[in-house]
């Protein structure tokens, strides 16, 4: 097995006014940014040119894409997704934050096109990584200093088109054979996203195929979700060349993996009464952690 001759990370952050759904707003999200990228990969890092680019702090060989998000691939979709959301009933659930801040939704989408945009930017690189802006939330303190590569995980990925954690839905899923369209308006994690290995090899591809089952199933349909249920479904439809790296209800395992097990934060469970008054309603923090442009 051999690591990627070139390999870099690739990151996104765009003010989607997150902000008036759970109070999470861009200054945290630059804080958590500005810790993302000093973990020791090149970032491409896609940028709102609303956000002034001198408050990201880059490293040595990193590289800025002030990119607007009217030319994000996914952003065509908006007023469309928009209509679902606000009038379909094939909406299962409300409580999902794609559900109430469409924006946010088809910015987090994107992700797969930003990795394809990267992969086309610079065409020695081998494989690429999605990393979250807001990675360091799930670590305790972000990532301690001196977090190294484990360059004996990443050659274990040598061969997979897409390596991803996946939780124990879909794993049950995948054992029946599910088709996974039962899934799509439910926001359900099937997918950790905050992190998503590819093969530059295959991110046309991938890309193609979330962009044909969005336009041509879901939005047709009056149905809408996000990318965790996006990557899994097509994964229940065969998609070639997965590597699932984990099975678990964790986010971002792998990049913990991939930088060598750095001690988790504690995990933060929505309670009861945040889901009964989200359920009728009220302004609640969204479940799960969540990133603006991001997981």
């Amino acid at each position: 097995m051999r690591a990627p001759s070139k390999f870099a990370a690739v990151t996104g952050l765009y003010n989607v006014r997150r902000d008036t759904v759970d109070g999470r707003g861009i200054d945290r999200y630059l804080g958590w940014l500005n810790r993302t990228v000093q973990l020791p990969l090149p970032f491409i890092v896609f940028l709102d040119p609303a956000i002034e680019p001198e408050r990201v702090v880059l490293k040595p060989g990193d590289r800025l894409v002030r990119l607007p998000k009217d030319e994000l691939r996914s952003y065509s979709w908006l007023p469309r997704v928009e209509e679902i959301c606000r009038a379909s009933t094939r909406i299962k659930t409300r409580r999902d934050i794609a559900f109430h801040l469409p924006e946010y939704g088809v910015v987090v989408m994107s992700k797969i096109f930003m990795l394809q945009q990267a992969a086309a930017l610079d065409p020695g690189l081998e494989a690429l990584i999605w990393l979250d802006a807001g990675l360091p939330q799930f670590f305790a303190e972000g990532f301690p200093a001196g977090t190294r590569l484990d360059t004996e995980f990443l050659r274990s990925l040598e061969g997979a088109g897409l390596a991803v954690q996946i939780t124990p839905l879909l794993e049950r899923a995948m054992r029946r054979r599910d088709d996974g369209r039962h899934f799509v308006s439910t926001a359900n994690r099937l997918v950790s996203a905050p992190d998503i290995y590819v093969s530059a090899r295959r991110i046309d591809a991938l890309a193609a195929a979330v962009a044909e089952m969005v336009e041509t199933e879901w939005l047709p349909n009056d149905l809408w979700d996000n990318e965790q249920v996006a990557l899994g479904c097509l994964m229940l439809r065969g998609l070639p060349e997965v590597r699932i790296v984990e099975v678990s209800m964790q986010f971002a395992c792998v990049a913990e993996r991939l930088f060598g097990r750095p001690p988790r934060a504690p995990h933060k469970h929505s309670s009861i009464i945040q889901r009964l008054r989200w359920h009728f309603g009220a302004r609640a923090p969204v479940e799960g952690p969540a990133g603006q442009g991001s997981e």
